[in-house]
């Protein structure tokens, strides 16, 4: 669509401007209207399906191909770019359930599925999906030249990828009649995808979380699937493996894409290497210098989460890596190490820093009614390669005796919170070390010490 304006020769700059928003409709009011809009998306507290921010939230994007590109390269603190594809807790949907029903794709989802390679697999898995006509047309009118979308040419491949599917894709449509007209300039593909999953004819396929809460509602009603559910199908059909299967969520991580990342994907995503490291130096620069592990990494251990999060996160890491017997000690200290100095930079961080380890361990023992001596051995490994990871070449002795009085300090605090456990804290660190070594008889002093001075403590608050 074409407008006409007039101005004067000799207009100013500023008027010029004005005319200009004038003739677009964009009035002072609504440009500040944006803005706010942008602000809250950008700190986080106004939640805006992602569909919806192109030209209404975000000035500078003209829809959502041009969008999924700008999230693809934004930076970490890029909020009103990024996308939620899962909230809270995900759970697992086993493949006969997920494929009973054709999945209705929006056009996110499609974009994800094909920069991610998923479009083949996808129609393996799915005998037939759908995508909505007023998708179809969305996407056709992204691709004209004049007013399509600054990626045109993403368009015209994706249209070129689902070309060759086109006789497994049902092309549903849905009444949008004045009562569904909106003013507010939202995609009305969206709408209609909403009506088609509420009449029950489809299950909602959207990589938005927003979006499905918004379409399905939050009154337990089914809550549609996202790219993750289909990774996770398709692994368990033997249409990905494992390995393909964690690369596949690191570049979902890589990307900004909020994601639930599975153990067993962090797991699998490690470098087959990683099994000979000599030293947990080594082990951390192999991760480090591993883009594939590192993009999942930092995504998981975001230093923006809360401490407590991210202390528990690791517990239940370091708890679950240790029953892995094709793991050496070397090897599960060196994902700890990731997390370890990424912890270090955290507002809240313990000090001293070993303070970290020492309080992540004793929290991945909590978790536990009793630890084997092997388990317990593991946790001292990992606490001494902190503190060798620390200190360098001036690690001694008094660092490591230092490191043992710490923890025996924290098991008294947690055999005084929980003193009807099946087995003591003291108990379950002090099987991992020799009976009569210097390393066991500074635990036991440092643990007779803390106990005795607080209790002293408490009798002296009651007088």
């Amino acid at each position: 669509m074409l407008r006409k304006g007039e101005t004067s020769l000799d207009a100013t700059a500023d008027e010029i401007l004005q005319m200009i928003k004038s003739i677009v409709g964009d009035s002072e009011k609504r440009l500040a209207f944006q803005r706010k809009l942008e602000n809250q998306l950008q700190q986080g507290t106004m939640p805006i399906p992602y569909a919806w921010r192109p030209k209404q939230a975000l000035s500078n994007i003209h829809d959502v191909v041009q969008l999924w590109e700008a999230t693809k390269r934004s930076g970490g603190d890029d909020k009103k770019y990024h996308l939620t594809m899962t909230m809270n807790e995900w759970k697992h949907t086993a493949p006969q359930t997920l494929v009973a029903k054709v999945p209705l794709i929006d056009l996110i989802s499609l974009l994800v599925l094909s920069d991610l390679g998923l479009l083949p697999p996808l129609f393996k898995l799915f005998s037939k999906i759908a995508i909505s006509q007023s998708t179809l047309l969305e996407l056709s009118r992204l691709t004209h030249t004049m007013s399509g979308s600054p990626w045109r040419s993403r368009c015209q491949q994706l249209q070129q990828e689902l070309k060759t599917y086109l006789d497994q894709i049902l092309q549903p449509s849905a009444e949008y009649g004045e009562d569904d007209e909106r003013n507010d300039g939202f995609s009305k593909a969206t709408e209609v995808i909403k009506n088609l999953c509420v009449k029950g004819s489809y299950q909602l396929y959207s990589d938005d979380a927003l979006f499905r809460l918004y379409a399905l509602g939050a009154d337990g009603a089914p809550q549609g699937v996202c790219t993750l559910d289909v990774i996770d199908a398709m692994e368990e059909r033997e249409l990905l493996t494992a390995v393909e299967a964690a690369h596949l969520v690191s570049k979902l991580c890589a990307w900004h894409v909020g994601v639930h990342v599975l153990f067993r994907y962090q797991v699998a995503i490690l470098p087959d290497a990683l099994v000979t490291v000599k030293n947990v130096q080594s082990g951390i620069g192999l991760l480090q210098g591993t883009p594939s592990y590192i993009a999942m990494a930092t995504a998981i251990w975001d230093v923006r989460a809360s401490v407590e999060k991210l202390y528990e996160h690791m517990a239940s890491v370091i708890r679950r890596l240790i029953e892995n017997v094709n793991l050496s000690d070397i090897a599960i200290a060196s994902v700890v190490g990731v997390w370890y100095l990424k912890m270090k930079l955290h507002d809240e961080a313990l000090s001293p820093a070993i303070g970290i380890i020492a309080n992540t361990l004793a929290l991945s023992a909590a978790a536990l009614p009793t630890i084997t001596v092997n388990t317990s051995k593991r946790f001292w490994n990992i606490l001494m390669a902190m503190v060798e990871l620390d200190h360098g070449n001036s690690m001694d002795e008094d660092k490591e005796r230092e490191a043992i009085r710490l923890m025996a300090k924290l098991c008294v605090g947690y055999d005084v919170k929980a003193p009807d456990l099946p087995e003591s804290f003291k108990d379950r660190f002090l099987k991992g070390l020799t009976k009569d070594t210097s390393p066991a008889d500074t635990f036991l002093s440092a643990y007779t010490e803390t106990a005795i001075a607080n209790q002293v403590a408490a009798m002296k608050k009651k007088a």
